[in-house]
Parts: C-alpha cells; sequence; structure tokens
C-alpha cells in the first residue's frame, strides 16, 4: 500500500500493544510521523523495541505516557504534539480495556466504570486534537 503519508503526523491511542501497535507500525510504514500513546511507559518502550527489531522507522516515532481519561494528560500531549510538530493529521482512537467476568456478575460500578472508559478515552482526546487537525487540513496526494 503507498498512502503517501511522509508528511503527516499521526497520533494512536493505545498504541503499545494489540490493533493499536499494529496501527502504529502501518502508519510508519506508510511514513508517517507518529506519536503512539499508553498508561505504561515500560509497555510503550517494548513497543518500540518491538517495532525496531522489526524494521520499522523509529526515528519518526514519538512515545508519550498518557491516561486517555484523564483531561488534563490528554491535554498535556496535545500541548506536546503541537509544540513538536505545530498541528495534527490524522488521530486514531484505539485505546481499550479488558474487563472479564460474567454478564451477571460485574457488578453496577464495574459496568459505569467501563461506560465511563469507552466514552471519556474517545471524546478527551478528539475534543484535544481537533483544533490540531483543523490547522492544516489538507487532502492526501493520490501519487
Amino acid at each position: 500500500m503507498n498512502l503517501n503519508l511522509g508528511t503527516r503526523i499521526a497520533v494512536v491511542t493505545g498504541g503499545s500493544s494489540g490493533i493499536g501497535l499494529a496501527t502504529v507500525k502501518a502508519l510508519l510504514d506508510e511514513g508517517a510521523e507518529v506519536v503512539s500513546c499508553g498508561r505504561n511507559a515500560d509497555r510503550l518502550a517494548k513497543s518500540e523495541a518491538f517495532l525496531a527489531a522489526d524494521g520499522s522507522s523509529t526515528e519518526r516515532l514519538t512515545t508519550c505516557v498518557c491516561d486517555v481519561t484523564d483531561a488534563s494528560s490528554v491535554a498535556a500531549m496535545a500541548r506536546m504534539v503541537e509544540t513538536r510538530f505545530g498541528r495534527a493529521d490524522i488521530l486514531v482512537n484505539n485505546a481499550g480495556q479488558g474487563r472479564f467476568g460474567t454478564f451477571a456478575s460485574t457488578s453496577d460500578e464495574a459496568w459505569l466504570a467501563e461506560l465511563q472508559f469507552k466514552f471519556f478515552s474517545v471524546i478527551y482526546p478528539t475534543r484535544a486534537f481537533v483544533p490540531l487537525c483543523a490547522k492544516v487540513m489538507q487532502p492526501l496526494s493520490s501519487s
């Protein structure tokens, strides 16, 4: 695939494992500058080592510890991206978490925590990054 992302700045939440890590790899392989965030610095470091060993260009990778359910943490990440790059072109809201147990044994508090995570893990990054994405609204090149 050739998406010509060499001038694009991408932010991926939950980028240290699973689908997020695969997305980070794909974006790097397509030439984008990528900011990958996660809650755990060790997992982010391991994901960066994995990408380097797999042949991805980690010179264009920035990792950032960020809790996407904390508005101030997301705002700090957005300020870092704006300071470093001046904008963001792509936001991938991928952060997730797993809760295990049966439907009947899951408490109301656990269900509420899950719903709050799913809601705010999208709302906070989107609210923080839409202004940065709007700075330069350019279509992708078709070449």
